[in-house]
């Protein structure tokens, strides 16, 4: 809300990190959108999500790093 009020838009690119069950193992912030409250904003979003669906049975990774553009902006 702070950040609407202000006016910020941007886009944040997040790397997370899972396991094949869906379970975030970590999430950082690969591309900064140029906003400190916007980047802690998608980064405490993703760390609270508490599981991602499972990874289908024909894959064969244990893990896998995602990347995750978030955009914010004033519509």
């Amino acid at each position: 809300k702070l950040a609407k009020e202000a006016g910020f838009q941007g886009a944040v690119k997040l790397n997370l990190h899972l396991s094949w069950r869906g379970e975030p193992l970590d999430v950082v912030v690969k591309e900064s959108s140029g906003y400190k409250i916007l980047d802690e904003n998608a980064l405490s979003t993703a760390k609270g999500v508490i599981s991602y669906p499972p990874f289908p049975p024909s894959m064969d990774q244990k893990e896998l790093w995602i990347e995750i553009p978030i955009v914010y902006r004033l519509d």
